[in-house]
Order: C-alpha cells, then structure tokens, then sequence
C-alpha cells in the first residue's frame, strides 16, 4: 500500500509506531517533545536541529484543524480501547 492509498489517520499511527520502536520512548502524540527529543539523540539521522525555534513543517501541523482532529481521534480510540482492555483481559 502506497502513502497516497493511506489514510491521514494511517499515516500518523505508522510515523508514531516507528518513532516509538527508532527512540524507545513514547511522548504520544507531541510534535514538540519529539522534536526535543530528536533533536538530542539524532535517532534516525534527525537533522531539524540546528535551527532555533520549530519546525515550519512541525508548525504547520499543530496549526491545521485536520490534523489536530485526526490526533484527537486516535487518542479518543486509543483511550477506548485501553479501557475496554483493562476491564476485558480476554480482549488482549
């Protein structure tokens, strides 16, 4: 499957699955503490570091409704899910 066959929401799971399993921590959803903590490890080759201030491309993103919905989406199904889990062992 393609980038362009995927859906906004697919993507933004798969870049979150492969900063979690490249960085061996998770800081969810925040653009910002990933940025952080790119910067200081350089996981991956990040090279958004050498400037001050944040990313445009990482701007852009906080700043589009879009985007900010799909996060929210994932978050509230996310949330569902670990609660339906924790309540449910046998749905694991």
């Amino acid at each position: 499957m393609g980038l362009r066959d995927r859906t906004k929401e697919q993507l933004i799971r798969e870049g979150h699955r492969m900063l979690v399993q490249m960085c061996r921590s998770d800081h969810g959803y925040d653009l910002i503490a990933w940025h952080h903590e790119l910067c200081e490890t350089k996981a991956g080759g990040y090279r958004w570091g050498k400037r001050k201030g944040t990313p445009k491309n990482i701007e852009n993103a906080l700043a589009d409704p879009a985007w900010r919905a799909d996060v929210e989406k994932i978050q509230h199904v996310d949330a569902e899910r670990s609660a339906h889990n924790s309540t449910n062992p046998e749905a694991k």
